[in-house]
Parts: structure tokens; sequence; C-alpha cells
């Protein structure tokens, strides 16, 4: 894992569902997550399936930054916070070998769960024709 990473929080505006994940150029990261969905290739089964039937309405938002290997831990405390190990409420009940995450019985839901600029991040993009990527991160 290389330093710094952004946490961002792409949430379908429709759903409400969000995902919740890291990377080096968030650019990037969001283009390649919507390209792959435009062409019937994500690989959250989840995230494909509410494209497919609720339309391309996403929202991104910058949620934190992780600067060290010692603050690895940010982004799934935020995945816990938000509760998006949740399949009602989000798209990370899998780890990244696809197996399913087990914490949905561990972690408490919150009621009413608020979207993340109401947190304190910071929408960016909404979904509006990104292009291709260029570098997948």
């Amino acid at each position: 894992m290389r330093f710094p990473r952004t946490i961002y929080a792409l949430q379908h505006n429709r759903t409400g569902r969000m995902y919740i994940g890291s990377t080096q150029n968030i650019t990037n990261r969001y283009k390649s997550h919507i390209y792959a969905l435009r062409g019937n290739k994500h690989t959250n089964e989840e995230m494909q399936k509410d494209f497919d039937e609720h339309g391309e309405d996403f929202s991104l938002f910058i949620l934190g930054e992780i600067t060290s290997y010692e603050e690895r831990f940010k982004e799934y405390e935020l995945m816990r916070e938000y509760g998006t190990f949740d399949m009602q409420i989000g798209y990370n009940y899998k780890d990244h070998c696809g197996r399913s995450v087990a914490y949905k019985k561990t972690i408490p839901i919150k009621e009413g769960l608020p979207k993340p600029n109401k947190k304190g991040g910071k929408r960016i993009e909404s979904s509006n024709n990104p292009t291709k990527p260029t570098n997948n991160d």
C-alpha cells in the first residue's frame, strides 16, 4: 500500500447505498468505477445491480486521508461508522478476495445513516459522463 491515499465514498443517490474505498488517484478511481458500471463489468455485483436498475446517479465524497502505514485502518473504521458492511446500507459486504464478511452481526448499524457530507466529507463529483480511466489504482 502506497501513501498518501484518499478515503472516498461512492454513493448511489437513489438507493442511498454507498461504497467506501481508498486510492492514490481519486479522479481515475472514480472514472474506473463508472466505466466498469457502464460496461456491465463492475466486480461489485450489488453496485452493478443498482446501476442497472436505478441508473447512473452516483455522488463521490472525500472522507479523509491515509498518510502512513500506521493510519491504514482509517478506511475500515469509516466502513464501520457508516455501516457499509450491511448490504442494506452499503456495498462493502465482501473483502478484496470476494469473500463475504461476517461483520453484519457484530457491528451495530446506525439508524438514519447520514450522508457523508453531513459528517464532514466533501462532495466532489456527481455522475457526469466521466471518460474512460487512464490508470487504475
